[in-house]
């Protein structure tokens, strides 16, 4: 998604992205059936992606992890190397609407849940462009 957005705005030279979970069970997995199509709705080719976990590298590798929820904040923060450099933090809080924190879980909402949840992350996705740009 944030790709997509990048090419959109003529900034997809100038960052690399990436995503991991926290945890090893979807490692090498593709995403869920659900997020495929809601994704390929909003124009988003979302198969070639597979998981992976978040590596100590990664905290020197980039310069921001965002996450999308306390959880995943407390579980990243754990993992961070002494020398890690990169700027955590959770990608809500660039959104506009601030009384939603973390991202919802959207396996719980239906077809509305996975529309919510896009919705909030393209929302926050263009504030941290606004932030870093």
């Amino acid at each position: 998604m944030f790709k997509a957005k990048l090419v959109e705005q003529g900034l997809a030279g100038q960052y690399t992205v990436d995503s991991a979970g926290t945890l090893d069970y979807h490692v090498g997995e593709p995403p869920d059936p659900r997020a495929i199509r809601f994704g390929k709705h909003r124009g988003l080719d979302l198969t070639p992606l597979r998981g992976r976990q978040i590596a100590p590298s990664d905290f020197t590798e980039f310069d921001y992890i965002l996450v999308m929820d306390s959880q995943n904040l407390t579980d990243v923060q754990s993992v961070a190397p002494a020398n890690g450099t990169a700027h955590v933090a959770k990608l809500l809080s660039y959104g506009r609407d601030s009384s939603v924190e973390d991202v919802p879980d959207p396996y719980f909402g239906g077809d509305d849940g996975f529309n919510r949840v896009l919705d909030l992350l393209d929302d926050a996705l263009e504030g941290f462009l606004k932030a870093t740009v």
